[in-house]
């Protein structure tokens, strides 16, 4: 028996969710059953159950709250919900928030990741320079003349190029006349 007063009692304070009855929103008026919003308070179909903020969008504007608006506002779905606006923009804050955080977290990790990258590369470079395995002053001067010596070959083989491409076009006008 003490069950059956509990289960009574709980249904009895618990307000009702859906009934049926018409539809709250202005274009669709349909008799069905009818969920109330947790937001207004109004009853609405299962379609246009779901709260939208109010008002029409900023067309031309680019930042992400308008943009967000936009999409919101191009869903068909759902009712204008003047008491879901104030809870739209918090969820939005809190999302930013939260993706700030987890950027911040992200960029220090990166900043340590680059000390340690920079911090290495000087011990390599030390390390390097008191074994002698860095180019010596002898040795920097031999690959300087040698990349010296490959830049007047390619420049040798760019006017031969040049002659051979004259000489061709020489025959070909020779043969035309």
């Amino acid at each position: 028996m003490d069950s059956k007063k509990k289960e009574n009692s709980s249904k009895s304070e618990n307000p009702v969710d859906s009934k049926i009855g018409v539809c709250h929103y202005h274009l669709c008026r349909k008799r069905t059953k009818v969920y109330r919003c947790k937001y207004c308070g109004e009853y609405f179909c299962e379609e246009h159950i779901k709260p939208k903020p109010p008002g029409m969008p900023k067309f031309n504007s680019v930042s992400q709250e308008d943009v967000l608006y936009m999409e919101e506002w191009r869903d068909t779905h759902g009712h204008p919900c003047a008491p879901f606006y104030d809870y739209w923009i918090t969820q939005i804050k809190k999302k930013r928030e939260k993706y700030m955080k987890n950027l911040d977290k992200l960029l220090k990790a990166r900043e340590i990741k680059k000390k340690e990258t920079v911090e290495e590369y000087r011990e390599e470079r030390n390390f390097l320079s008191r074994t002698g395995s860095v180019f010596r002053k002898s040795e920097s001067t031999n690959v300087i003349k040698k990349s010296k010596k490959k830049s007047k070959l390619r420049q040798i083989i760019r006017f031969i190029g040049y002659v051979l491409l004259l000489i061709i076009i020489l025959s070909i006008l020779s043969s035309i006349l």
